[in-house]
Order: C-alpha cells, then structure tokens, then sequence
C-alpha cells in the first residue's frame, strides 16, 4: 500500500503539462477513488465533490479563479471525504484535513519566469500530489480516520484575460474597477 501511494505520488508529479491539467486532475481522482472502492472488501464512504470556476466565484474564492482565468481548462477545487468502515472494536475516529498545493502549470502568468526556472514549474502541484497519495494510503490501508482531501488544481496560463501582477482581486473573482 505504501509504495502504491509513493508510485501516485511520483507519476501525478512527473506527469507533463499537457498531460495533467485541471480537468484531467479530476478525472484521475475519480479513476484513484473507484479503483480504491472496487479493491476493498468493505472501502468506507468515499465522497468527491468538485468546486467548479462558477461555484468558486460564488463562494468568494477569488485568488483561485483569478489564477486560473487565462487558462482553457478552469480551475477547480476537488474535495475527497472518506469515511472509514465501523465495526464494535472502532470507540473513536479522528478527523483529519489535508490540503496540497494544485497548480499544475505556473507559467508565472504576465510576471513571466525566466525558461530556466519554468521548466519544472509542473512539479508546482507536488502539494497536492503527496496530499492525493496519503488520502490513498489512508483509504487503502482502512485507517479508522475521518478524512478531508482538498485539491485545488489550477493552471496559471498566459492570455488576453490571465491575471497580471498588481491586480486588486474582488470577492467575485472579478478584476477591481478602481479604488475602494
């Protein structure tokens, strides 16, 4: 079980740009957590529940949309919740929050990153990827915790309407339209 968690970990962190993105994040998690519920005799209640771009404005959330609004694929937050199986010899369940870092290309935006410095820039999301492989390892291994995996993936790209350093961030997601 460990080394399954260590392989997810490396290959979510090793995979190209063009590869993993916001969208095909989620998906992968997806395909984590089924594969997970088909292996287990008895896997818990496992949960995904996905923030979309629209859902993220109306939260407030946004420095995330701002981040990821030059990019075709939007950004996003996964959460995973797991509960473990109960049984009689199960007294207490502790409750456990993990959050990792999601960025799955930083391009640096209009604050553009010399080439040398932006080659490994897809490793940016390695937060996320050890959080992922622990929330595995712990679903895998039937650990008696109460489980929260947030993922926020994001790719920080470059467009006409990608965030620009010194912007003023709105509750909304929106670019300010002048002085408060």
């Amino acid at each position: 079980n460990l080394a399954h968690s260590m392989n997810i970990t490396r290959s979510f962190i090793n995979m190209p740009p063009n590869i993993l993105n916001p969208d095909s994040y989620e998906q992968y998690v997806r395909t984590i957590v089924k594969n997970e519920c088909e292996e287990q005799e008895s896997p818990g209640h496992i949960l995904i529940n996905v923030f979309e771009y629209e859902k993220l404005k109306k939260m407030g959330a946004g420095l995330i949309c701002a981040v990821g609004q030059g990019s075709d694929s939007k950004p996003r937050i996964i959460q995973l919740v797991y509960h473990p199986p109960l049984d009689h010899t199960t007294t207490q369940v502790k409750s456990v929050a993990l959050v990792g870092k999601g960025i799955t290309f930083d391009s640096g935006g209009y604050d553009i990153k010399p080439s040398a410095g932006m080659r490994n820039m897809k490793k940016d999301m390695g937060g996320a990827a050890h959080a992922l492989g622990l929330a595995q390892l712990i679903m895998a291994t039937g650990l008696p915790v109460r489980l929260q995996c947030l993922v926020p993936a994001v790719e920080n790209a470059i467009s006409a309407n990608a965030f620009r350093p010194g912007e003023v961030i709105i509750r909304e997601g929106e670019r300010g339209k002048g002085y408060y």
